[in-house]
C-alpha cells in the first residue's frame, strides 16, 4: 500500500480538497456510492493507517492532518 501511486493521489486530493465530503455527496447516487464503496475498501485495508500518516509525513503537522482526513474517509464511506 505504501508505494501505491493511487493511494498517493487518493490522500493528497483528500487532504487537499476542503470540499471534498460535500462534493462527494452532492454526486449523483452511482458515484457517490462507487466512491463511498472505494474509500470503505481502502480503510479495511490493514496497513491503511501506517500509510495515511507515511503520505502526510513530510507535510506540517502531519499528527493533526492524519486525523482530519481519516475523518473526511469515514464521512466519504459513510454516503453510500
Amino acid at each position: 500500500m505504501y508505494g501505491s501511486r493511487d493511494i498517493e493521489d487518493i490522500v493528497t486530493v483528500t487532504d487537499g480538497r476542503k470540499s471534498i465530503v460535500a462534493d462527494v455527496a452532492n454526486s449523483s447516487a452511482d458515484v457517490r456510492k462507487f466512491i463511498a464503496d472505494g474509500f470503505s475498501a481502502l480503510m479495511q485495508h490493514p496497513d491503511f493507517g501506517e500509510a495515511l500518516f507515511g503520505h502526510l509525513s513530510a507535510v506540517f503537522g502531519a499528527r493533526n492532518r492524519v486525523e482530519e482526513v481519516k475523518q473526511k474517509f469515514v464521512d466519504i464511506s459513510g454516503l453510500k
